[in-house]
């Protein structure tokens, strides 16, 4: 009996196409007819669907060159977005600017040098940043106040503005004083003023004013009355701080124009003109008044007649009260213009600039007579005596004066 080798195993045939609405995978992303060129179909053998296995092709280079720029793109968007917050926050720190600090900056200190001293402080947040922003600016010396939490550009605008100003005294002379009741002034408002060496430079005609005649020491009239600021050098210095206000007077006059048209237009010398001024300052409250009160003093002159000011007479009895006597219209001084005819021989006190203007500019009028006529202090002018006396007999009554 010959033997017969088994016949080899028959390869069971593929299974049979299903149809497109047995097929699962129908439509899905495994599909082999719609990813052809990403997959490809395989069989495993033994039999069944799941011998029939998928494998995606393996990324190309370019694929993987692509993916590793992405990465890298967005690792390094995040670390520029990362630095430049924190530069803006060194720039400009969240919050206010809190209190005050007061920083010396010594003489040659450098742009870095200040960084590092305003971060120390609090100031600015970073020293590196801000001297980068600051590479180019120069900044002086001195005393600066700033703040803690301030922003680069906000340090900078104060830096950039100069140092502060030095301690000062402000002290303010009013207009109208007269110069013992300046000296007073100044005396009160400066405790390191010495009695005796400010008397020494008001009077001992080592200060001038460029209106004060040759023949004449005193400064009354000439000190000029506004707000002076004192810094702490001058505290002590009696005669740098009368020279100021002598050189201001004599700024203003010569803006006015006393050194060329006083004899021009007025025929009196710049001094004379300024005592006519002086006598303006004590008697006219209103600024429209002004001119008028210098009109009537040099009609006056001009007739003859005496001034009768009794400004002058309270000047010359050294004395400021509301009501004038009889024995202090007699008293017997050259500042009394009841006794006297005349412009008196120097100022009464210190004219302000509205005055210095008035007599220098005199309104035009025929007045001879003016008396206070209202409570806000309106004055009222007239060349009649009767009707003058009329008005004063009227205000008197209603208790102007």
């Amino acid at each position: 009996m010959q033997t017969r080798n088994p016949p080899p195993p028959r390869r069971p045939p593929p299974p049979p196409p299903r149809s497109p609405e047995a097929d699962p995978l129908k439509g899905s992303d495994l599909h082999p007819e719609l990813h052809e060129e990403d997959e490809e179909l395989f069989y495993s053998g033994g039999g069944g669907d799941e011998e029939w296995i998928r494998f995606r092709r393996p990324w190309n280079s370019w694929q993987r060159v692509l993916v590793l720029l992405l990465v890298l793109g967005a690792g390094a968007g995040a670390v520029a977005w990362f630095c430049y917050d924190w530069v803006q926050r060194q720039l400009d720190p969240p919050g206010e600017p809190v209190g005050e600090i007061s920083v010396e900056i010594p003489s040659g200190s450098g742009v870095s040098d200040i960084a590092r001293m305003l971060a120390e402080r609090g100031v600015v947040a970073n020293a590196v940043v801000a001297r980068l922003a600051w590479r180019n600016s120069e900044i002086q010396a001195g005393e600066y106040v700033l703040a803690q939490n301030m922003s680069v550009d906000q340090a900078l605008d104060v830096l950039n503005a100069g140092p502060a100003p030095a301690p000062f005294i402000k002290i303010t002379i009013p207009e109208g004083l007269w110069l013992s009741e300046i000296t007073e002034r100044l005396l009160d408002g400066l405790d390191a003023f010495d009695p005796a060496e400010l008397e020494l430079a008001i009077s001992s005609g080592a200060i001038r004013s460029a209106f004060q005649p040759e023949d004449v020491d005193s400064l009354e009239g000439l000190l000029f009355g506004e707000t002076y600021h004192v810094d702490e050098a001058s505290a002590d210095d009696e005669a740098a701080l009368v020279e100021r206000m002598v050189q201001q007077f004599d700024l203003v006059a010569t803006e006015l124009g006393y050194d060329t048209l006083a004899e021009t237009t007025i025929g009196l010398s710049p001094y004379e003109v300024i005592t006519v001024a002086s006598m303006v300052e004590e008697e006219a409250f209103r600024a429209e008044d002004r001119p008028k009160v210098a009109r009537v003093i040099y009609n006056r002159i001009n007739l003859g007649m005496p001034l009768g000011i009794d400004a002058t007479v309270l000047y010359a009895i050294g004395e400021r009260k509301t009501g004038i006597t009889r024995s202090d219209l007699d008293v017997d001084s050259p500042y009394n213009t009841r006794k006297y005819r005349g412009i008196p021989p120097g100022p009464i006190s210190s004219p302000g600039r509205q005055s210095l203007e008035a007599a220098l500019y005199p309104a035009d009028g025929d007045w001879l007579y003016f008396v206070l006529a209202e409570r806000d202090g309106t004055l009222f002018f007239t060349d009649d005596y009767e009707e003058f006396l009329r008005v004063v007999d009227e205000a008197r009554r209603e208790g102007v004066f």
